[in-house]
């Protein structure tokens, strides 16, 4: 039976350059997310919990980018416990060539 780990594993495509780019789209996407709850929804519970969520969703977000630009001198990555492949560009970091 396959773990958790396994159905939620990253596609081998996905380098940490490629992820900090989703991670920004997936910020405005939060950012328009809060904008779109209080135009929108009335109640006021409703209201406030969308938008904590969204807040803690934007926040995990950017933790995990700025992991993602540490993580280069180290040359192993990780996003939210999966493994994130470092590119290959010796100009990146020429500590991180791979044999």
């Amino acid at each position: 039976m396959p773990t958790l780990a396994l159905l939620a594993a990253l596609p081998d495509g996905l380098d940490s350059d490629v992820l900090q780019k989703v991670i920004i789209a997936l910020l405005v996407l939060c950012g328009l997310g809060v904008i779109l709850v209080l135009r929108t929804v009335q109640k006021l519970t409703t209201r406030l919990l969308a938008i904590l969520l969204l807040v803690a969703a934007g926040a995990a977000l950017w933790i995990q980018r700025e992991n993602l630009d540490d993580c280069r001198s180290q040359c192993t990555c990780r996003l939210f416990g999966q493994d994130v492949r470092v590119p290959d560009i010796a100009n990146l970091n020429p500590q991180c060539l791979r044999t």
